[in-house]
Protein backbone atom coordinates (compact mmCIF):
# COMPACT_ATOMS: atom_id res chain seq x y z
CA UNK A 1 0.00 0.00 0.00
CA UNK A 2 3.05 2.24 -0.11
CA UNK A 3 2.03 5.85 -1.81
CA UNK A 4 -1.53 5.84 -0.59
CA UNK A 5 -2.85 8.42 1.86
CA UNK A 6 -4.57 7.36 5.14
CA UNK A 7 -8.51 7.44 5.05
CA UNK A 8 -9.93 10.97 6.22
CA UNK A 9 -12.40 10.22 8.52
CA UNK A 10 -15.00 12.17 10.78
CA UNK A 11 -13.43 15.77 10.19
CA UNK A 12 -16.31 16.79 8.32
CA UNK A 13 -17.55 19.62 10.92
CA UNK A 14 -13.83 20.88 10.86
CA UNK A 15 -12.81 21.26 7.20
CA UNK A 16 -16.69 23.02 7.10
CA UNK A 17 -15.54 25.72 10.00
CA UNK A 18 -12.13 25.67 7.91
CA UNK A 19 -14.26 26.26 4.50
CA UNK A 20 -16.01 28.53 5.67
CA UNK A 21 -13.49 31.34 7.47
CA UNK A 22 -11.58 30.40 3.73
CA UNK A 23 -14.09 31.49 1.76
CA UNK A 24 -15.36 34.67 3.84
CA UNK A 25 -15.15 37.86 1.92
CA UNK A 26 -13.76 38.96 5.48
CA UNK A 27 -10.26 38.19 6.50
CA UNK A 28 -10.86 34.86 10.03
CA UNK A 29 -8.62 34.09 12.15
CA UNK A 30 -8.97 30.58 13.25
CA UNK A 31 -7.98 28.75 16.52
CA UNK A 32 -7.31 25.26 16.27
CA UNK A 33 -6.70 23.33 19.49
CA UNK A 34 -6.87 19.97 21.02
CA UNK A 35 -5.08 17.21 22.86
CA UNK A 36 -1.54 16.45 21.66
CA UNK A 37 -1.86 13.56 18.75
CA UNK A 38 -5.01 13.57 17.90
CA UNK A 39 -4.27 15.03 13.59
CA UNK A 40 -4.74 19.06 14.19
CA UNK A 41 -1.64 19.34 11.67
CA UNK A 42 -3.09 16.81 9.43
CA UNK A 43 -6.44 18.10 9.55
CA UNK A 44 -4.98 21.28 8.02
CA UNK A 45 -2.39 19.77 5.77
CA UNK A 46 -5.12 18.44 4.05
CA UNK A 47 -7.33 21.54 4.11
CA UNK A 48 -4.35 23.65 2.79
CA UNK A 49 -4.12 21.03 -0.31
CA UNK A 50 -4.89 22.36 -3.61
CA UNK A 51 -5.76 26.14 -1.89
CA UNK A 52 -3.87 29.11 -2.02
CA UNK A 53 -2.46 29.14 1.71
CA UNK A 54 0.16 30.20 4.04
CA UNK A 55 1.02 27.26 5.83
CA UNK A 56 3.76 27.29 8.30
CA UNK A 57 4.82 25.45 11.28
CA UNK A 58 6.75 27.26 13.60
CA UNK A 59 9.75 24.88 15.00
CA UNK A 60 10.87 26.78 18.22
CA UNK A 61 14.00 28.87 16.78
CA UNK A 62 14.84 32.00 17.45
CA UNK A 63 12.42 34.69 16.43
CA UNK A 64 15.04 35.77 13.46
CA UNK A 65 14.89 32.95 12.07
CA UNK A 66 11.08 32.27 12.33
CA UNK A 67 10.34 34.95 10.59
CA UNK A 68 12.83 34.28 7.93
CA UNK A 69 11.33 30.94 7.13
CA UNK A 70 7.89 32.90 7.34
CA UNK A 71 8.83 35.60 5.10
CA UNK A 72 10.15 32.99 3.16
CA UNK A 73 7.06 30.77 3.03
CA UNK A 74 4.48 34.33 2.16
CA UNK A 75 6.96 34.87 -0.91
CA UNK A 76 6.42 31.77 -2.40
CA UNK A 77 2.50 31.84 -1.93
CA UNK A 78 1.69 35.51 -2.78
CA UNK A 79 3.73 38.23 -5.40
CA UNK A 80 7.66 36.70 -4.80
CA UNK A 81 9.33 39.85 -2.33
CA UNK A 82 12.15 41.62 -2.65
CA UNK A 83 15.68 39.14 -2.84
CA UNK A 84 17.07 39.28 1.03
CA UNK A 85 13.52 40.43 3.04
CA UNK A 86 12.54 39.80 5.82
CA UNK A 87 9.58 41.32 7.60
CA UNK A 88 10.52 43.16 10.44
CA UNK A 89 7.89 41.84 12.85
CA UNK A 90 5.49 39.55 13.44
CA UNK A 91 2.81 42.06 13.31
CA UNK A 92 4.02 43.45 9.70
CA UNK A 93 4.19 40.07 8.59
CA UNK A 94 0.61 39.18 9.22
CA UNK A 95 -0.56 42.95 8.08
CA UNK A 96 0.99 42.17 4.83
Amino acid sequence: MSGMQPNFIGRDGELATLTGAYEASSGQLVLLYGRRRIGKTYLLQHFAERRRVVFYQATRQAEAVELEAFTRQIGDVTAPLPPGYVFPSWEAALEY
